[in-house]
C-alpha cells in the first residue's frame, strides 16, 4: 500500500512539472515509512518587496496507521532516554534487553511491517484469481 500510494502522487507530481525522488526508509529500530519528495517553485519576497523564484523541496512520510503509533510509542523512550545520564547506559544492544520499551517497540515495529506484507501477499494472491 505504502508503494502504491507513493508511486501514484510521485506520478501525479511529475503529471504537473514538479521534481519527484520517492526513497523507502527503513531502520534498526523497526521504522518503516517511505519518503516522497516534491520540488516546487516559490515566489518569495525581497527585501525590497519585489519577488523571487525560489525552489524549494517538500517532504510527505507516507507510513501506515499502525506504523505511525509504534513510531510515537518509540518518540517517547526515546524522549526519555535521552534524558538519563551517560553513566546509566547499559552496555548490552538493545536487540537483548528484552524487558526494555525500546525492544518491545522496536520489534513490533518489525512484525507490523512483516505482517502488513503478508497481508499484502494474501490480497495480490486472492485478485490473481
Amino acid at each position: 500500500m505504502i508503494q502504491y500510494l507513493g508511486s501514484v502522487l510521485s506520478e501525479i507530481a511529475t503529471s504537473v512539472g514538479q521534481g519527484v525522488s520517492l526513497e523507502f526508509e527503513c531502520r534498526e529500530d523497526g521504522y518503516y515509512a517511505a519518503h516522497l519528495n516534491v520540488r516546487h517553485a516559490l515566489e518569495v519576497p525581497r527585501r525590497d518587496w519585489n519577488t523571487q523564484r525560489v525552489d524549494c523541496w517538500s517532504e510527505v512520510q507516507i507510513t501506515t496507521q499502525l506504523q505511525e503509533l509504534v513510531q510515537s510509542l518509540m518518540h517517547r523512550y526515546y524522549e526519555s532516554r535521552r534524558l538519563q545520564a551517560d553513566e546509566d547506559e547499559d552496555t548490552m544492544p538493545w536487540q537483548w534487553r528484552f524487558r526494555d520499551a525500546e525492544f518491545s517497540a522496536s520489534y513490533l515495529g518489525h512484525v507490523l511491517h512483516y505482517l502488513e506484507g503478508m497481508l499484502m501477499s494474501v490480497r495480490d494472491k486472492i485478485g490473481e484469481r
